[in-house]
This record gives structure tokens, sequence and C-alpha cells, in this order.
């Protein structure tokens, strides 16, 4: 590699006054950056307490279009006039120490290496990287007391100096997809919280170690299953305990009066009359869940099946599975030190398809994993399309079906493929209020979860940065496209068509690089190409060449 090359990681040259930047002062594609070019503006300068980090790399992400096209009415945001204190989307970054404020210089050197996890509370507030903090659309950012001082520590998490760029800043979506898949599932109702107990039938239930001795808990008969008028009135729960087998209006009712982080606990022998809209947002996004037990000892509701990772030797199904995300949440299968036996990756298109089997081949048979990919459009109807799942399983359901794309219908349809013990995760950002017809049933007599889950933390960051470091996972492997900075906009776009088949990096030290795939390096860099593994896998020889042959030192 040249020396321009080293000088370039260490940073030893001198902070430029001026850097490009995105900034976003409005609602739409058009309001991020100038008649469609990045800005030149002032690099901050650190303040005493500060630090002045370059962005070495920045991932695009899907919700950085949602940012992009809501502006100011994005959650985060909410408050902000974007046009006078605009801030920069990109949170999926590798970063390295620029300029040290005067006293952090015993703390951190120049050169020194940083991810973030952007999720970033301070004094309870979030204020996200890449949302409230202006993130990596920009050559540098400055990190202060929100991200150095948080209410979890230091958002700021340091990356071996032999861990490629575009994998540092992959790891941020991949630690979304352990969180996923690490949730810790509450074994009793929440200490403390409001509770409610709705008797359907006279019967021999069991209560013991449900609620503690001091617990406030309401009590309601509802004879039959039938909706008491009174319900709707008692107001938010924390925990929701059907005694017997509810009426389905009694169960929908029963649900909208969770709070968030709320568990509706049915205690049944016997299947409810008919399936019950739940609201699969709020599933996602405000992590309520739904259990179930045919057991007497209700308690055993909240500790069967707290599994939320996939089940080894199982059969995995999961849909929509050749976008950015799905690829990874089925790279992630196959390269478990327990993987699955059998996993089923779905999608309506063919074409993408076919680039992600490209890519999963090889880790499928290194894991003696079966590996099935399934067009729904090749089929003439839902229903053919559901029995050759039902055909995969041999009748027996999956153990673990795992839902991409946003669409509620797509959770009713898992619904009908699940074994005993199935967990099914919506891992899809599906708004709150949309609704899809389950049935509840299944819950109690046969164990089945649904679950859900929105972001990541300091610890699932971690052990993904682990994971990648140590090679147990390979995150290059999820980069499709490589840019340089002035493709931001068009890189952001391309995500919003659905045109990217797998993730895009872009590289903020490389001014104007043309987004390309990297099936596609071979005729616009032959040495970069040389470089790639199989399939045209992203490598850090690969990006160390493409680096050291197109960064501009400024």
């Amino acid at each position: 590699m040249t020396s321009t090359y080293q000088q370039w990681r260490a940073h030893d040259y001198p902070v430029p006054p001026t850097m490009r930047a995105w900034p976003l002062t409005g609602a739409g594609f058009q309001s991020l950056g100038r008649s469609r070019q990045p800005v030149t503006v002032s690099v901050p300068k650190p303040g005493p307490r500060e630090l002045l980090l370059r962005v070495d790399a920045v991932g695009i992400c899907f919700s950085d279009v949602k940012l992009i096209r809501a502006g100011a009415d994005h959650p985060r945001l909410r408050g902000r006039d974007l046009r006078t204190d605009p801030t920069r989307p990109g949170h999926e970054v590798s970063l390295t120490v620029a300029a040290i404020g005067a006293d952090l210089t015993h703390q951190y050197s120049r050169g020194d290496r940083f991810t973030i996890q952007a999720d970033v509370y301070y004094q309870g507030k979030n204020l996200a990287f890449g949302y409230w903090i202006p993130g990596g659309y920009s050559e540098y950012v400055l990190a202060g007391k929100e991200i150095l001082e948080g209410d979890e520590g230091n958002y700021l998490l340091p990356i071996p100096n032999d861990m490629g760029y575009a994998e540092t800043a992959l790891c941020e979506p991949w630690a979304c997809i352990e969180a996923s898949a690490r949730q810790i599932a509450r074994e009793q109702p929440l200490p403390g919280g409001r509770a409610l107990i709705v008797e359907t039938q006279a019967g021999d239930w069991s209560l013991r170690g449900v609620f503690p001795p001091d617990q406030d808990v309401a009590r309601l008969d509802a004879p039959g299953g039938r909706l008491p008028h009174s319900l709707a009135g008692l107001g938010m729960f924390d925990d929701i305990v059907i005694l017997g087998t509810p009426h389905p209006d009694l169960a929908a009712q029963c649900l909208r009066q969770l709070d968030a982080g709320g568990l509706l606990c049915i205690a049944s022998d016997r299947p409810l009359a008919g399936p019950v809209p739940l609201d699969i947002g709020r599933l996602h996004y405000e992590r309520v869940r739904v259990l179930g037990t045919a057991s007497r000892e209700v308690i055993s509701a909240y500790r069967e099946n707290n599994r939320t990772d996939l089940k080894p030797n199982g059969i995995a199904w999961f849909i929509g599975a050749a976008g950015p995300m799905g690829q990874m949440h089925v790279q992630r299968a196959l390269q478990l030190d327990d993987p699955p036996r059998k996993v089923i990756a779905s999608d309506v298109s063919a074409e993408r398809t076919a680039y992600a089997l490209a890519r999963w081949r090889s880790l499928a048979a290194r894991h003696a994993v079966e590996l099935v990919t399934l067009n729904s459009s090749d089929c003439s109807s839902q229903a053919e399309y559901l029995s050759r799942v039902t055909e995969e399983t041999g009748g027996e359901g999956c153990d673990d079906i795992v839902v991409l794309a946003p669409i509620p219908e797509l959770v009713a349809q898992a619904s009908t493929q699940v074994a005993a013990g199935c967990v099914v995760n919506i891992f899809a950002g599906i708004p709150v209020g949309n609704e899809a017809k389950l049935s509840l049933s299944e819950i109690s007599l046969r164990r089945v979860r649904y679950i859900g889950a929105s972001g990541s933390r300091i610890e699932d960051l971690k052990t993904v940065l682990e994971k990648a470091h140590t090679g147990r996972l390979d995150a290059n492997r999820s980069l499709g496209v490589v840019g340089g900075i002035a493709q931001a906009l068009e890189a952001v776009e391309s995500v919003a068509r659905a045109e990217t088949p797998a993730k895009t990096v872009l590289f903020p030290s490389i001014p104007d690089f043309p987004l390309t795939a990297l099936e596609d390096l071979q005729s616009a860099d032959p040495a970069i190409a040389d470089l790639l593994a199989d399939s045209a896998v992203w490598t850090r020889e690969a990006e160390g060449q493409f680096l050291a042959t197109h960064l501009v030192i400024p």
C-alpha cells in the first residue's frame, strides 16, 4: 500500500478547514444537500470535552430513507426547525480520531478507531446519532458529552486496527439483527405495574408464583368469555391475565389496553372461536407480547418457550429474505455455531433471490445447512406458495419464522406454518396501527410466540464486533455497492427504490467514485476485483487497494 494510504489511516495530516457534507434542511430528497450535490462547510473544532472524528465509511440504511422523507416530522426530530438547524443522516459508520479536545488528550490519541452505538440517550432523552446528532453523510463529525458521557456510558466503541472500514460500518445493522435474537423475555408480570385478571369461567387455575403478595391486581368477570362493557373504562395495563377461553372480541380489547411492553397471558385449554386482530406494529416497536398456556399453572405461560434465537437443528423460514437485511438474517443463520438444519428463504424477486443465493451457497455447504429458496411470484396462488412451505417442512411446520417485509398479511401467512413451540420474529418495521388476524389458540395450545424488536444496544454491537473481528461473522458479505461521498443522494434514492440487492457503503475520503456493484468492479477497477472473495464478496484486502487507489487527502 502507498505511504499516502498509511498516512490517511493514522490521520497523520492537518485537519482541513472545510469538508463535504449532506445537510438535511427539510422533508424530501430535494432537501438533502443543495441542487443534488454535497455542500462545502467548515470543519467544526472540538471543544475541551469533544472529539473530532473522520468518517471513514458510512452505510446507507432504509431508516435514512424514512428520515429524509419525513424531515422534521420524524419522531426523532420533533420540535426541530431543520431550515435553521439542519441535521445529517448516516448512523452506520466507521470513525477515526482526527482532533482531541484539551480535556480528553489523556484518553484518546489521533488515529484511534471507533464505531458508534447510534441510539444515544443523554439525560433520559433519545438524541440518536444520524438523527438528532448530525451523522455520517459528511467527512467529519463531532462527538460531545451526549456521546462520550451518555446515560449508558460511552457510545463510541473501539475498533481493532486490522478490521476493515466497511465491515465496521456494517456492524451497526448487524447489531440490530443480533438484538432481535437476544431479547430477554419477562418471566413474570411487571413488578409494581398495573395488572388485571379476567375470569371467563370457574376453574382450578393456579396463580402461584405469578403475582407477588403485595401487588395490587384488579379483577373482572367475563362469563362465557364475552367482552364486559366495563373493560374499556379500566385504562391501560402492563399485564392482563385471562383465565379460560376468551371470545376473540375480548382478546382484541385486552390487547388494545396493553401499555408499551405489556403482556397478554391467555390460560386456556380450548381453542378460541376465531382469529384475533393483532396490531403488528405494536409487536415490533412497542414490544407488546401475547403468552399462553394450556396448563393450570398460569406462571408456565411466562416461562415456557422463552427463546428468541433460532432453534438449533430446526427449520427456519425467512420471508422477504433477498432484501439487504433479509440476506443478513439468512447469513447469520448459516453462520451460527448451532444452525438450523434447514433454511427456507422466500422472496417475490427471482433476480434478488439468485443474487442472494450466490452469496449464501458456500456458507450453507460449509455449515451443512440445507438451503431452499422460494419465489412467491413463481406460484399461481397464495395457496400453492404456502403448500410449498408445508411440503418443505414435511407438514410439521417451521420452528422459526422471520418476517422481513413490512406487510401485515405476511404475518398472517406465517401463522399458518408454525410448528409447536415456533417463534415468529416480526423484524420488518410495520407501522403501529396495522393489524393482522392471527389464531391466538396456537399460543396457548402449542406454545407459539410472536416477538419483534427495533434497534439495538451497546452490548449487541459489542457482540457483533467481536464476531466480525474473530471471523465468526463475515460482515463484508452483506456489502453489495461502493461509492464516494458525492454519491450519497443517488445511493439513498436507490435504496428507496429497492434497486440495491445488498448494502451500500460510501467512503467520504473518496470525493467522487460512481456507485458500483461489486460484480461490476472487474470493468471499473480490475486490481480491486481480483482481491474480492467468492461471488464478489468484499474483503479487507480489496478495501485497502480501493482506498489506496482512490482516496484524497486534503
